[in-house]
């Protein structure tokens, strides 16, 4: 736990929630916190030491009254809190780390789960998503045991009068990609990128396995464990097709890198899940579009063609060849290698 002394002037001017800053639980234990704080911040007493501290005490204030309030209204503690009720009258509360929106509704990332709330007008799309995970096939008993970590599983389904709420279970050390991506301010070190895409070709072979176009694989869908390099794909299952079925909706996303021959006979292909794919690597290395990443030094020649060219339509052979020829050209030898990254450098 961080001590009060330890909070910089720019971390202290960037907290904008009082529960982040003041780690109390009664009146007098803010009153004490922020006479503490007083004494590091207050301009008086860095008259001497030539600091400007006025901004910094300004928000100090402003964040003290704010928990005053809070506690004062027995509201303190309660910010990320979503609460909620279903159509029973059950009542459920949600602490959560981060929301966002998505095509159907809203997501909350929680620390071991992951909740997508679906609007009413969009309840189908919920339902789709419940049958696509449920019906997943193993061809046995290991590769259940193996595959169960990359994968979705359902916690709890709740109806409310408005919306269904999907309860999706979540590596509590994973990360959502979007937001690792905004950490790095756009950039990922290719090193991890290499990884990360590891990952969800090993998925795309399961996908295949089973049958299926997923066209789920996106920054929002996509969840990584920096410490292990575990992946999940915990979005998107609302948008999965048998193979060659006709097609019923996609994201907008996937409808502008979908293959033509895909979208003129409207029936779904297994190859759009390694065009998706082929898409997140070239965000996470900043330039979607595929246009310049060939200029950029930081990048291996081999992986920016990789990404910018035209794959096989074959998830076994495409992850055959990223693992034995375009990793090996791209970085030399497998080795593993450390992400510093973890719940709290990204959600404070």
């Amino acid at each position: 736990m961080k001590t009060l002394e330890k909070f910089s002037a720019t971390e202290i001017l960037g907290i904008n929630t009082p529960e982040k800053l003041f780690l109390v639980a009664t009146e007098d234990e803010l009153k004490r916190a922020y006479r503490k704080l007083s004494a590091l911040w207050h301009p008086d007493k860095n008259i001497f030491t030539g600091k400007d501290t006025n901004a910094i005490f300004a928000h100090i204030q402003m964040l003290y009254e704010k928990a005053l309030l809070r506690i004062k209204n027995g509201e303190w503690n309660k910010a990320n809190l979503w609460k909620i009720t279903d159509k029973n009258g059950s009542k459920f509360e949600f602490r959560y780390l981060v929301k966002h929106p998505f095509e159907f509704g809203t997501n909350y990332v929680g620390k071991s789960v992951v909740a997508w709330e679906f609007n009413q007008n969009d309840l189908d799309f919920a339902d789709r998503a419940i049958k696509s995970i449920q019906r997943l096939n193993f061809a046995n008993d290991k590769m259940k045991v193996e595959f169960k970590k990359y994968l979705p599983e359902i916690v709890k389904i709740i109806d409310t009068s408005n919306s269904k709420i999907l309860i999706l279970k979540k590596d509590s050390d994973s990360l959502s990609l979007r937001d690792v991506l905004n950490y790095h301010k756009g950039f990922v070190d290719p090193k991890h990128v290499a990884w990360i895409l590891s990952g969800m070709y090993n998925l795309a072979c399961f996908n295949q396995y089973n049958g299926i176009m997923q066209a789920g694989f996106n920054l929002d869908n996509y969840f990584i464990n920096p410490s292990n390099h575990l992946g999940q794909l915990l979005g998107g299952w609302w948008f999965t097709h048998k193979h060659e079925e006709k097609l019923c909706a996609l994201s907008s996303e996937a409808v502008n890198i979908a293959p033509v021959k895909m979208i003129n006979n409207k029936k779904a292909d297994m190859q759009l899940d390694l065009e998706l794919i082929k898409l997140v690597g070239r965000q996470l290395l900043g330039d979607s579009a595929g246009v310049k990443l060939n200029l950029d030094k930081r990048v291996p020649k081999e992986l920016s063609n990789w990404l910018s060219d035209s794959f096989n339509k074959d998830a076994f052979k495409t992850y055959s060849i990223w693992q034995k020829d375009i990793l090996l050209k791209s970085f030399g030898v497998r080795r593993f290698t450390k992400m510093n990254l973890t719940v709290n450098d990204i959600y404070n």
